[in-house]
């Protein structure tokens, strides 16, 4: 029951109470009474006139007895019919006078009034007997015979009735008396209930209330120790259950703040995120992207799907005037589309909802990321399932968002610090030693190709994430940094190395490491793991498969996977490439130079990936040709 109705029917009920107490008594019970007092002296008035009926039946039995003829016996007989006609009048108005008593009472008292009416009647039938035999010419001695039957039975009768009112009066009077003491009692109840209801809402919800406020504003969000009052009305368990839905959610998106307070990469932090959502709203995916306001693009930062399988992903971007994101950026509002195959319908040259629709997303929420009144970024939650949010979705995910803005960003600017750090280092090797920028992209290409092609395999001793994927791409420029330190008389020598320079040149990787190791060292209270990639691959991508490798002699699955990933792509494009040393070999040949390398100075399990997608290999190649 709610709080509310119980209100409103006590209210309905106490004016109807109120209304039923005045009519009954200023209503009924006056016009009852009214007709009580009549009928009372109706009821007195037949009963003088019977004991005056006795008067002249009594002269006449004198009359008769002593044989005396008067002329006095017309008149006693008038007088009598005199008595006789008033008793039937007033037998008939009290009978009448009691049938609208009854009609007033709403026939509550029906059976004792019928029962006074059938005796009034057959009072009538006897005095009708009575008054007949006196109007005929007869004998005295007849007439007074006759009339002394029905006479005894009028008394009897008269007698009958008298006690019968009597009764009748006696159950009005109590039953008035119930009528009005039910009307106070339902009143009471009716009273009571309400207070009851208000009293118990100030007394036990208003404090639970206020309490459940100071916690939620001391952010102390494990309730356990507020005594919940047990619920009766549904107001209170709708107030319960709103208290636990808060305290639930703020707890929430404090665990949700407390990881992502702990990571520093983006790609952590969405990593972390969608494990809390998934498990929390169910969701099958989560995309970050970034609004890049001088080229008015839309950049794909990272994403995380439940099977590893992201067609829509990093460096994926679309101009602002080719997406619906553009109005969001304009709005700064949330967008929740249910159906986004009858939105590809529309809108079938969209790129984005094609990757969406490999992916087999059906429905997405997106939410702005705003700073002041900029919107940086956007968050995808996405599911499988169609019409999967609703506005319960909605609601949370904009109270997480407008708590982990700030942290997104935080991130988002430490990836951009990294990135320029990285890019830079790269430059710096491209300055330093005689590679070009195309061996760069190129090896950064193939490095990422065969990354992603192990995701596909999925083989159980190559498993490997799409964040190390954008780990790969973003660090494996800066393999060759350890050269920095080597000097240029050995770096740009345009003929064979001597031994002793050889072993200058075998210490770049160390150098290389080092450097990173350093970064690391600076960092690790914050994240021990930045960097982690960048080291492997500088340290370690020129050990060999078989342990003749340098700098530490490691072999097979002890090589990171990074570095043996970089280490195929490293040298495919040295064997393809000119290099001031030595001249390209034709693509075919690098090939099979490459496959005569798997086993002995490369992963031969790497190998088989790289040449089973040759034709993806030669479209970098061509490209970066």
């Amino acid at each position: 029951m709610k709080i509310k109705n119980l209100t409103i029917v006590a209210i309905i009920l106490s004016f109807l109470i109120i209304l039923t107490s005045i009519y009954v008594n200023f209503d009924l019970v006056v016009n009852v009474r009214f007709y009580v007092d009549k009928n009372n002296v109706l009821v007195e008035q037949i009963n003088e006139d019977n004991l005056k009926l006795q008067i002249p039946v009594q002269k006449l039995k004198d009359i008769n007895e002593y044989s005396r003829t008067s002329v006095s016996i017309a008149i006693i007989k008038d007088n009598a019919m005199d008595l006789i006609d008033s008793m039937q009048s007033v037998s008939l108005e009290l009978k009448n006078n009691l049938a609208t008593m009854n009609d007033i009472s709403l026939k509550r008292h029906n059976a004792a009034v019928q029962t006074i009416s059938s005796k009034l009647l057959q009072l009538q039938i006897n005095l009708d007997q009575v008054q007949f035999v006196m109007n005929q010419n007869m004998l005295l001695n007849e007439m007074l015979n006759t009339s002394d039957e029905n006479l005894m039975l009028i008394s009897e009768l008269i007698d009958e009735i008298d006690q019968d009112y009597d009764d009748l009066n006696l159950v009005i009077l109590n039953d008035l008396t119930i009528v009005l003491n039910t009307m106070f009692i339902l009143l009471m109840i009716v009273v009571a209930s309400l207070f009851f209801g208000l009293i118990r809402f100030v007394y036990f919800q208003i404090p639970y209330i206020v309490k459940g406020l100071n916690m939620l504003g001391d952010k102390q969000y494990h309730n356990e120790t507020l005594k919940i009052p047990t619920p009766i009305f549904v107001e209170e368990k709708e107030i319960h259950n709103y208290i636990d839905t808060v305290f639930e959610e703020n707890r929430f998106i404090e665990d949700i703040k407390e990881v992502l307070l702990k990571v520093y990469v983006v790609e952590d932090a969405v990593d972390a995120l969608f494990n809390l959502l998934k498990e929390r709203m169910g969701i099958d995916r989560v995309g970050l992207a970034f609004v890049d306001y001088n080229r008015e693009m839309i950049v794909a930062e990272y994403g995380v799907i439940v099977d590893r399988v992201i067609k829509l992903g990093p460096g994926f971007e679309v101009p602002f005037v080719r997406t619906s994101l553009y109005d969001l950026i304009e709005s700064r509002k949330p967008m929740i589309n249910n159906d986004l195959e009858e939105e590809f319908k529309k809108r079938p040259k969209s790129s984005s909802l094609y990757l969406l629709a490999q992916e087999e997303i059906k429905s997405n929420l997106i939410l702005p990321l705003t700073m002041g009144n900029a919107v940086f970024g956007f968050l995808f939650l996405s599911s499988r399932e169609k019409d999967f949010f609703n506005l319960n979705h909605l609601h949370l995910a904009e109270k997480i968002v407008y708590e982990i803005k700030g942290l997104l960003n935080r991130t988002y600017f430490t990836k951009v610090v990294f990135s320029k750090i990285t890019s830079g280092f790269s430059e710096l090797v491209e300055k330093k030693d005689n590679e070009t920028g195309e061996h760069i992209l190129r090896m950064v290409n193939y490095s990422t190709l065969l990354a992603y092609k192990l995701i596909e395999k999925n083989h159980p001793d190559y498993q490997i994430q799409e964040r190390m994927v954008l780990e790969i791409e973003r660090n494996a420029a800066v393999h060759d940094i350890g050269k920095v330190g080597i000097p240029d008389s050995i770096l740009k020598k345009p003929g064979k190395l001597t031994d002793e320079e050889w072993e200058i040149m075998r210490t770049h990787p160390i150098i290389g490491g080092d450097i990173f190791k350093s970064i690391r060292e600076g960092l690790k209270a914050f994240d021990p793991e930045l960097y982690k990639v960048s080291e492997d691959i500088t340290r370690y991508h020129h050990e060999k498969w078989n342990g003749e490798g340098y700098p530490h002699g490691l072999k097979g699955h002890e090589i990171p996977l990074v570095a043996r990933i970089v280490a195929v792509a490293d040298v495919f494009d040295a064997i393809s490439s000119k290099r001031i040393y030595k001249e390209a070999f034709e693509v075919e040949e690098s090939f099979q130079i490459l496959k005569n390398m798997s086993g002995v100075n490369l992963d031969p399990y790497l190998v088989e990936i790289f040449i089973e997608n040759k034709s993806e290999v030669l479209k970098i190649y061509e490209k970066y040709k």
